[in-house]
C-alpha cells in the first residue's frame, strides 16, 4: 500500500502539470488545438503506463523476496522445532528435563512478526508456543531447590512433573500441525539426525574439521 501512494504522487502531479500546459496552448494557439490535445494525451498516457510498469516490478519483487524470506524462516523453524520434538517427548515418557531445553528463540521471533506466515501458520505457531512456555514454567518450577526433609516441597515436585509429562504430551502432538503449516509456508525439512548410539564401547568417529582449528590437532600435525 505505501509503494502505491508514493508512486501515485508524481502520477498525479504530471498529470495535472500536462493538462494546465495543455489548456494554456489551446488558448495560445487554438488553430492546433486538435494536434496539441493528442499530444498531450499520448504524453499523459505514455507517463501512467510507465509508472504502473515501474509500480508492478517494485510489487514483484518484494512478493520475491518475502516469500523468500518466509522460506527461510520456516525452514529454520523446522530444524528447531525438530530438537524440541524429541525433548518433549522425552518428558512426555517421564524423562526428567536438566536446566531450561526449551528454549525457542526462532520462534519467539518468528512470532514478533505476524504477517510473515499465513494465518493457518500463525495460529499454529501461537497455540504451540503457549503450550511449551506452560511446560517450561512447570519444568523450572520443579527443579527449584528444596529442603531434602520438606515432604511438602517433595509432594509438590512429584505433582509438578506429573504436570510436565502431561503437558508435554500436548504440545509433542501439537506439533504435527504446526509442521504441516510451515511445510506449506515453504519450508523444508532439515537433513535426517544420526541418532546418538546406544552405547559407548564403540566411539564415534570424528571427521575432519570444517573449521581451522588452534588447538590439539594443530599441534599434531607440527609433531
Amino acid at each position: 500500500m505505501t509503494c502505491q501512494v508514493v508512486l501515485s504522487r508524481p502520477l498525479v502531479l504530471t498529470t495535472f502539470c500536462a493538462a494546465f500546459l495543455a489548456g494554456a496552448l489551446v488558448r495560445v494557439y487554438p488553430v492546433d488545438a486538435p494536434h496539441l490535445l493528442i499530444e498531450f494525451a499520448g504524453i499523459a498516457l505514455s507517463t501512467f503506463v510507465g509508472a504502473y510498469a515501474a509500480f508492478r516490478l517494485q510489487t514483484r519483487r518484494e512478493d520475491a523476496r518475502a516469500v523468500a524470506t518466509r522460506a527461510i524462516v520456516a525452514t529454520t523453524l523446522l530444524v528447531e522445532l525438530r530438537l524440541l520434538n524429541s525433548i518433549l517427548r522425552q518428558a512426555a515418557v517421564g524423562g526428567t528435563p536438566a536446566g531450561d531445553p526449551f528454549a525457542h528463540p526462532v520462534l519467539e521471533g518468528a512470532l514478533r512478526e505476524p504477517d510473515l506466515f499465513d494465518r493457518a501458520a500463525a495460529v499454529a505457531l501461537a497455540h504451540f508456543r503457549s503450550l511449551l512456555l506452560d511446560v517450561q514454567n512447570d519444568a523450572r518450577a520443579a527443579q527449584a531447590p528444596r529442603d531434602p526433609e520438606d515432604m511438602r516441597a517433595f509432594q509438590r515436585e512429584q505433582l509438578l512433573r506429573a504436570s510436565v509429562r502431561g503437558k508435554a504430551t500436548y504440545a509433542a502432538n501439537a506439533l504435527a500441525d504446526v509442521k504441516e503449516a510451515l511445510l506449506r509456508n515453504g519450508g523444508t525439512m532439515p537433513p535426517p539426525i544420526r541418532e546418538r548410539p546406544s552405547t559407548l564401547d564403540v566411539p564415534p568417529t570424528l571427521h575432519p574439521s570444517p573449521f581451522e582449528v588452534f588447538g590439539p590437532e594443530e599441534h599434531a600435525d607440527s609433531v
